[in-house]
This record gives C-alpha cells, structure tokens and sequence, in this order.
C-alpha cells in the first residue's frame, strides 16, 4: 500500500532568507513538495487504504490522515464526475507527543466509468493554514460480461432489496408510491432504471434517493390503477457483481399486493341546461337602501300631514302670539271678551283638527280636564270663558272685567297653546313602522 504525504504549509508566509530557511527549504524538497511551502516533518497528511485498483459501481472507503494542534481541522472534498466522494464519520483522535493530534477522517467513494481516473488532492484546513493530498491515479475496470444479465443495475458488492406501496389501498382513480430500497455496498453503483411493467396501470419514474453514508438508493415509482380490484406488482430481480467470487448474484424483492376499490355508483339525473345569467344583485344592493329611505320618508310626511304634528305646532305658536298681541291692544272689555273667545276657539279646533265653533265654558272644561293633568288650568279656562259669556250676554255687561285680570287672559292662552306644544309628535322612524318596512 503507497501513502501519499503532504505537509502543512502557511499560505501567507514564506521562509526567511537565512541559512535556516535554506536548510528548511532543502530538507522540505528531500521529503515532499507542496505548492503552500514548508514545515516541520511532524505536520503530514496522507492517504490509507486507498486501492490502486477498484470496480466501476463499487463502493469502497478509505482514511485521510494528518497531524494538527489540538483544535480540529475541516476537511473539503473535491468534487468529480468520475467518482463520489462523502465523509461518512467524524474523525478519529489519536494524541501525540508534544501536544500533537493526529485525526483519522474515513472517506467513501464509488467510481463512476472505467479507465485511468486521477482522484483529486483533498484539502485540509488548520486555522490560518491548509494541507492537501496529492493527486492519485486509480484504475478502474467494468465488472466481467460474462453472465451479466438485464437486472444488472451496476453494482459491485451484494445488495439487500425489499419493495413497499405506500398506501396499501387507494380509490379508482387515485395513485400510490411505488418504492424498491437497495441496501448493501453495491446500492450506490447501482444507477440503471429499474423496468417495471404493469399492464392495468400508468406508471411514473420518480427521481431516486441516494445515501453513501449509509449505502442505500430507494427507487421512487408513482403508479396509478385503470381498473378496480386487486393489482399484484410482481418481485422486482436486482442482480449484483460479487467482486470476490467474480460471480453474479440475483436478489429479488416481495410481491405487492395494492387494494383498489371501486368508486360510488352515482344515480343519473337527466340533463339540465343552466344559461348563465349575468349577476346583477350588487345593484340591488346599492338601490336599495336609497329606495327604502325615499318610501319611508314619504310614509313619514302623509302620517305626520294627518295627524297634524308636523305643521300645528308653529301654526298654533304664532296664532297665539297674535292674539296676545291683539288682545293687549283692546281696551274695550267686550271687544276683548270676543277676541279672547274667537281665539281660544281657533287654538282647541287647530289642536283638534276640526274646523273653529264656538266655544262653552263646560265644554272648554271638559276638553281641559281631558287634555291635562292640572285641574286648576281646567278651573282657570272654565271661569274666563265664563266671564267672557257674562260681558256679551248677560244684561249686567257694564260690569268691570276686575277679576281675573287681563294678565290671567294672556296667561291662559300661553298655557293652552302649551297643550299643543306637548303633544306627543310623529318619529322619524314612524312612516318605517306604519308602512310595515
């Protein structure tokens, strides 16, 4: 076995130019070259139990040694077409004398065609300062075609196959993964398509998972049923090249077996055309609102038109205010009698809704009494009206108009048209509720 050293170097310094440096720079020629420079022969990388020759599709590690101080140093891998290459553990310590450490890094690698293949240098880095492998040749041969048969996939070495469906019952017209796992040294050089052939199904080729630190590729496949019932998928013959026997070997997987159920029988219903219509709920929806708004309030103005509420209260207000105006202007007590009757009899039929008639003193009490809750207001309106009688009919009208007072009349008429002013009025809400909206 050939061992290929490189020593460490700093890739930012060079040896001084003095009889030292150039007994350095002599010795480092006579050990090893390196393009980073010179060091000590305690610092070495190297190559163990790297075959000079190996198979095409067959796995095989081997270890990257070198000496460091006692932190642990990162390895690279180079990167190829011709091979694989992938740590596969962390590195193994070994203590030194003088505080040295010497790590063991074990490395897998799968070639990947025949021929001279050049395995690149593997770089190493120690803090400020890197190491690297030097460049191996490694001859690599296809397996003897003598009893290879169509399972061949490529590997060497044995393999373990198994299969699953997953899941193992699916509806017509659904699909399920098909998987075929290889296990063993040969699973990575494995790289041929597996032929699988179902007659009552659609199968689609997946894309492989491979795994060189645990030696295995599961084969993806989506299949998916035509018909319902039991399909088999038969066992799937992986064949393998057995480097020490120089033999090929066959290993098959299980059948599978997938339960796929019929669908639900669905009762035809005849055939209904439906002509698209163009929705337009959206404008009833801006319309409507605005015409709700618009009855309403015309229910509004008609309900408050017939029961007067709308308009009287002004219309009373400024008949009273008249005739007070008029009646402070009167000194004639007869004249005064008749305006004070002629105006309360306006306001109660205004109140009303009923057109103006003279007015007795009972039924201006009664109307009082039934109007408000103050019996001495329906007192008070029953004996002016009284007294107003007794200035125009009675003989005895010379008779000074002493008690109650002018300011009694006034009063009144302010008091009676209150009764109006607090009459219960028509909501703003009340055309939406008559209306029935």
């Amino acid at each position: 076995m050939q061992e290929d050293l490189r020593p460490f170097a700093p890739h930012h310094r060079r040896s001084p130019p003095t009889i030292a440096g150039a007994l350095v720079l002599v010795l480092g020629f006579m050990g090893a070259q390196t393009p980073f420079g010179t060091r000590g022969p305690t610092s070495v990388g190297q190559l163990r139990g790297l075959p000079s020759t190996v198979y095409v599709g067959q796995s095989l590690d081997f270890h990257v040694i070198f000496i460091a101080g006692p932190d642990q140093p990162s390895i690279t891998m180079p990167t190829s077409p011709d091979l694989s290459m992938k740590p596969i553990d962390q590195p193994i310590r070994r203590s030194l004398p003088e505080g040295r450490v010497e790590y063991d890094f074990p490395v897998r690698f799968v070639v990947n065609r025949a021929g001279t293949l050049q395995m690149p240098p593997i770089r190493l880095t120690d803090g400020d300062r890197d190491a690297a492998t030097i460049a191996r040749e490694i001859q690599a041969k296809m397996p003897r075609a003598s009893g290879r048969t169509a399972e061949f996939l490529g590997g060497v070495g044995r393999i373990i196959v198994s299969a699953e469906a997953h899941p193992p019952s699916i509806p017509l017209g659904d699909s399920f993964e098909f998987r075929v796992k290889l296990a063993g040294p040969g699973s990575p050089g494995s790289v041929k398509p597996v032929a699988l052939e179902l007659v009552d199904a659609r199968i689609q080729v997946l894309e492989p998972v491979i795994d060189l630190k645990t030696l295995s590729r599961i084969l993806r496949f989506t299949i998916r049923p035509n018909r319902a019932g039991s399909l088999t998928i038969p066992p799937i013959r992986v064949a393998w090249f057995d480097p020490v026997s120089l033999r090929y070997q066959t290993t098959p997987t299980n059948s599978i077996r997938v339960n796929v159920s019929r669908p639900p029988i669905v009762t035809p219903y005849p055939s209904v055309t439906v002509v698209a219509r163009e929705d337009r709920s959206f404008v009833w929806w801006l319309i409507g609102p605005i015409l709700l708004f618009l009855i309403g309030s015309a229910v509004t103005v008609l309900w408050r038109k017939g029961d007067g509420s709308w308009s009287s209260r002004r219309r009373l207000r400024r008949l009273a205010e008249q005739s007070v105006s008029r009646l402070t202007a009167i000194k004639d007590e007869r004249l005064f009698a008749r305006t004070f009757m002629n105006a309360v009899s306006e306001i109660i039929e205004s109140i009303d809704c009923k057109a103006p008639r003279a007015v007795t003193p009972i039924e201006l009490r009664s109307w009082l009494i039934s109007r408000t809750t103050s019996y001495e207001v329906a007192e008070l309106g029953h004996l002016l009206v009284l007294r107003c009688d007794q200035i125009l009919y009675s003989t005895l009208s010379n008779r000074p108009l002493l008690e109650p007072s002018r300011e009694c009349y006034l009063q009144f008429l302010d008091q009676l048209t209150s009764l109006a002013a607090n009459k219960p009025g028509t909501p703003w809400y009340a055309g939406f509720v008559g209306s029935g909206l």
